[in-house]
Parts: C-alpha cells; structure tokens; sequence
C-alpha cells in the first residue's frame, strides 16, 4: 500500500515529538518497522527522501 506523503509526515511528527517507534506505530496502526524507515529516510533526505 502507498501512503501519502501528508501522512508520512504525520507519522513522523509524532514520532519526532518522544513518541518510540512502537507507540507510533500502534498509534497509525503501522508496522513499526515502516515507521522507522520513514524516520530514517526523512532524517537523511528530508522530503524529497519520502516523497
């Protein structure tokens, strides 16, 4: 399934606020792995990176 970018960056602000990876994943119903991948990338390319 292909996500949004608004919502990747939902997932990632939220994770960003001191949320762990696993909350946010329960929180948008992710896989924590998912959830940690976009992180990575947005951290290493910022948008262009999870476009």
């Amino acid at each position: 399934m292909r996500y949004n970018l608004d919502y990747k960056l939902q997932v990632i602000a939220y994770y960003m606020q001191g949320h762990t990876g696993r909350a946010t994943a329960e929180e948008f119903n992710l896989d924590n792995k998912i959830v940690i991948k976009w992180v990575k990338q947005y951290q290493s390319g910022g948008i262009d990176a999870i476009k």
